[in-house]
């Protein structure tokens, strides 16, 4: 497992200015936001706690704060061996492109949401997370999810399928508003919160600039977006949001390596539909006009029909059919219109 540490661009909401990123050669990757680089042996609490402990720790440019102090300390401690490349390698390196392209998803995530600059921690881990849970063509996975190659165990997308990153979304609140009494407010989803809660927890951002751990989260319906009151609404909350941010709450600035133009998700006008504007059934044939041998009444049954100067009973076998397979004849209740042709087995004289 390769271990690397990545600075951003800015001081997050949460006050982080570092992350901590391990991979492996099979794309499974983890992020974990600290405050500064000094911080990176909590990470290794976290790993082992999460994923066990790995073989052996492959450590880019012999980096200070991986190599040496606490986190060698807490790496000796569990036999998990420091490996430090070469300075000057970076083909030597397998976090280098799995960073290059974590690093270039969770942009267009954020340029495509316009989210706020001071995210970029939470944002980073929730791309890791979708990578985590998503099938490649990679060799060494076997048609699994890397997630599923780390631990074993059977991947499970439930807390990450439901809501997309920056989702304007309803949260339950016991704290109900004086105006509308509503139990329900207007928050951003911010990926799950998985050290907090239950497993379906998330970090929702409020208008107020903090942020609330909650389990009870609803999708904004269409015929809501189409609503001038709940647009009033949003504009509402994204005034007081920016208003609290400030400066924070300007996007993340372009980088050049992302040459691929990104389309920001629009929602269409609501159109409700008339209950009575029911499509027309299609006309369903009679049973009597219905020619297969399955709805025929005369097949499997002894008749008893002329042979010479003699009777002889038969089995009635099957229907007749024509050179091109087609039924010969239509059925009818009534005999005397009754065309049909059948085969008949004659018992041997």
């Amino acid at each position: 497992m390769c271990c690397d540490t990545l600075e951003g661009r800015s001081v997050s909401l949460l006050g982080n200015q570092h992350a901590a990123v391990y991979c492996t050669p099979f794309h499974w990757i983890a992020v974990d936001p600290i405050k500064k680089k000094g911080d990176a042996h909590k990470t290794l609490d976290t790993l082992f706690r999460s994923v066990g402990v790995p073989r052996a720790l492959i450590i880019p440019d012999d980096a200070a704060e991986l190599t040496q102090g606490e986190f060698k300390r807490k790496a000796d401690t569990a036999q998990a061996l420091i490996h430090p490349t070469e300075a000057y390698t970076p083909n030597a390196n397998i976090a280098e492109d799995r960073i290059r392209e974590l690093k270039r998803a969770h942009r267009r995530a954020m340029a495509a949401t316009n989210t706020p600059a001071c995210l970029w921690d939470l944002c980073l881990v929730h791309t890791a997370l979708i990578r985590q849970h998503t099938v490649s063509s990679i060799r060494e996975l076997q048609g699994e999810v890397p997630a599923t190659m780390m631990t074993g165990d059977t991947g499970d997308i439930s807390f990450l399928c439901e809501f997309g990153w920056y989702e304007l979304v309803w949260f339950s609140t016991p704290q109900s508003t004086t105006e509308s009494m509503e139990n329900k407010r207007l928050g951003r989803h911010c990926g799950p919160s998985l050290n907090h809660g239950n497993a379906m927890s998330a970090w929702i951002l409020t208008d107020k600039g903090r942020f609330v751990h909650r389990t009870s989260v609803f999708s904004i319906k269409e015929e809501e977006w189409s609503s001038d009151g709940f647009k009033e609404r949003v504009a509402e909350f994204e005034a007081r949001l920016r208003e609290r941010l400030k400066d924070r709450h300007n996007p993340l600035e372009p980088d050049p390596d992302d040459d691929e133009e990104v389309e920001t998700p629009t929602h269409e006008p609501h159109e409700p539909t008339d209950s009575n504007d029911k499509p027309a059934l299609p006309e369903l044939a009679e049973a009597d006009d219905i020619q297969h041998e399955a709805f025929d009444r005369h097949i499997s049954s002894s008749v008893r029909i002329p042979r010479g100067d003699d009777w002889a009973h038969g089995t009635v076998k099957r229907r007749k059919r024509d050179a091109d397979g087609n039924l010969i004849g239509n059925t009818n209740k009534n005999p005397l219109l009754d065309r049909s042709i059948y085969e008949v087995e004659l018992p041997m004289e």
